[in-house]
């Protein structure tokens, strides 16, 4: 049971690669007033994605390779959007794609070990002396596919103070939505617990269940503040999904409970599963609630250099980075570092395009941390 929905959800997870072609920094530019008879038509595509325990490459070759390492969460966020600004309003269509999965370092452990066919001994070869090995279940998926609308307002509330708000429309058809709990006993031949499934879904991964159309219909709030706060030192706060409420009527789910006491290794140390599963499955209502995104930059602007200490929070997860970067040039460059994923950043802006790539490794096939950027803009 346990590696079946963890691959489940890892496969669905992991098509976020496949988008990782273009993404976009953020811009300040955008909660700016325009001057009276401007317009701005604009494009964005926004891929963001971290996998913390196994390379990116690693994940979409369902975790065969080498030893994972300790973490419990991995995210991708992207969305490709379509606008037109006028004044202080702002208009736009999007397509977005999310997916969200926070679990415990024996979860992700215990999945590789199937992937990978190795037994518990072979495992812990560097814990000698443990007879048995206790794994805490805990797996939270939150994935939603959608498209939608979005109406933007930005109001200069002083001369150094700009505040816009945004309001987006979610209509979808596509969500995976719960969790995996519970606790398994490993020994050198046997492998047994109980797990409690509580999940909505689109496709059932795990039961075969005949997949039935859905709809999901919400809202979201973003919110941009833009302080100037001296004529060096800026502050810029992006929250993304600050509150989001989609709602879901008779979306298909499964509530079930699996003892897994009929578990054990074969002579060659893979894992064989025959769950005793009860539970129900049917239809229910459900509110999804995306997690928020925020950034906040503080700027400090030389003649032709600035330096940006930055705050990327996704969910409760925090990456502090910091920016370095031209400014007042036909082409602006900047590299940037995170703190958490170590991974590097450089980019290049001009006043209608900007791009960046970042990454934490130069293999790419060894990245935990990957994205390019890229945003197109057009003032008429």
């Amino acid at each position: 049971m346990v590696t079946k929905y963890s691959l489940s959800l890892i496969l669905l997870f992991i098509i976020f690669i496949m988008s990782l072609t273009i993404t976009t920094a953020y811009s300040r530019e955008s909660i700016r007033v325009l001057p009276d008879k401007q317009h701005q038509t604009y494009s964005t595509i926004d891929s963001i994605s971290y996998s913390e325990a196994m390379p990116i490459k690693q994940l979409f070759n369902d975790l065969e390779g080498p030893e994972i390492k300790d973490g419990d969460f991995a995210y991708t966020h992207n969305q490709v959007e379509l606008g037109h600004r006028w004044g202080a309003f702002e208009l736009a269509v999007f397509w977005r794609y999310d997916y969200f999965l926070t679990f415990t370092p024996d979860t992700a452990w215990l999945f590789y070990l199937n992937k990978n066919k190795k037994s518990y001994n072979t495992a812990t070869a560097n814990q000698a002396g443990l007879e048995l090995k206790d794994y805490n279940i805990d797996l939270n998926a939150n994935h939603i596919q959608s498209r939608g609308a979005a109406i933007g307002y930005t109001f200069d509330l002083l001369p150094e103070l700009a505040v816009k708000t945004r309001l987006n429309y979610f209509h979808s058809g596509d969500m995976t939505y719960g969790s995996l709990s519970g606790n398994v006993t490993a020994s050198a031949d046997d492998y047994q617990g109980t797990l409690y499934l509580d999940y909505a879904y689109k496709h059932d991964s795990l039961l075969d269940r005949e997949e039935e159309s859905i709809l999901g219909q919400g809202v979201g709030i973003d919110i941009d503040i833009f302080w100037q706060l001296t004529s060096e030192l800026s502050l810029y706060m992006q929250g993304r999904d600050v509150f989001s409420y989609i709602d879901w009527h008779d979306v298909t789910y499964t509530k079930a409970k699996a003892i897994t006491d009929r578990v054990s290794y074969d002579e060659n140390g893979l894992i064989h599963v025959i769950p005793n599963i009860s539970g129900t499955r049917g239809y229910r209502d459900e509110i999804q609630r995306l997690p928020s995104r925020y950034l906040f930059d503080l700027n400090y602007q030389l003649k032709d250099w600035q330096l940006a200490m930055q705050w990327f929070r996704y969910d409760k997860f925090n990456f502090p980075r910091v920016m370095l970067g031209t400014r007042e040039r036909t082409v602006d460059w900047h590299v940037g570092y995170d703190f958490k994923t170590n991974a590097i950043e450089v980019g290049l802006e001009h006043s209608n395009v900007s791009f960046k790539v970042k990454s934490d490794q130069l293999d790419i096939n060894k990245a935990h941390d990957f994205s390019l950027g890229l945003s197109i803009n057009y003032v008429i």
